[in-house]
């Protein structure tokens, strides 16, 4: 398989409230549950400790629970053309509503899933969501009963790592050791909240998912040779 014939993708996340006193004003039961995971967290997490909201700004978007995806982005080849596609918005529903047809519609292509960390991140979250909104979640990213053999993901993270007990990398470096540009000149995932709650900027959100998602066909490029 080329890396032609991947489908490459990325998502953004956010806390899902602007602050942890607008959570508790929204959504005083899902406040308490935070509250309570606070709690026992920071009695053996240096990184759980200090003020409640930072607390809440810097945990949330790394879980599905509390936070909310505002942008997927993702990329494929037509006739040998890298194509992009973009959704994001402040409407999670609609958002994953959208991306849940697309990932129904690919699931019967035969093309396999890239990206990095997907498996670990990605598509935990987009799978998490849409149980939360009642969808089904699509073949494509099935990653539990089922076969290894089945799933087709070719998650870039492990095939850098290429087992063994080598030291789990960042993107960026595992980009720099291949000598193609980093996506992050003018934000990172931690920026994201400040960009989405703070800034309202939501198309810088989507350039910077989107320069993630070219990184990552990039690399896949530069493996191929080694991964198919």
């Amino acid at each position: 398989m080329s890396y032609k014939k991947l489908f490459y993708f990325d998502i953004e996340t956010a806390p899902y409230h602007s602050s942890l006193e607008e959570f508790k004003n929204k959504d005083e039961h899902g406040y308490n549950l935070f509250m309570r995971k606070l709690e026992r967290k920071s009695e053996n997490f240096a990184d759980w400790k200090g003020d409640p909201n930072l607390v809440y700004l810097n945990k949330t978007p790394l879980m599905p629970e509390y936070g909310r995806i505002v942008c997927v982005s993702m990329a494929f080849f037509k006739n040998g053309e890298m194509l992009l596609k973009s959704i994001y918005g402040r409407d999670e529903s609609k958002l994953i509503f959208d991306v849940y047809n697309i990932f129904t519609k690919i699931s019967g292509t035969g093309k396999g899933l890239s990206g990095y960390y997907i498996k670990g991140f990605d598509i935990p979250w987009l799978n998490r969501k849409m149980m939360e909104y009642g969808l089904k979640i699509p073949n494509i990213l099935k990653t539990f009963n089922i076969k290894p053999w089945e799933m087709n993901i070719y998650d870039l993270a492990e095939i850098w790592k290429n087992k063994g007990t080598l030291e789990n990398i960042s993107f960026d470096e595992m980009l720099y050791k291949l000598n193609v540009k980093s996506p992050k000149s003018d934000i990172s995932g931690k920026d994201v909240g400040k960009v989405y709650w703070v800034e309202n900027d939501l198309e810088r959100i989507k350039r910077y998912c989107e320069a993630d998602v070219i990184a990552s066909v990039k690399a896949m490029e530069k493996l191929d040779i080694n991964v198919f």
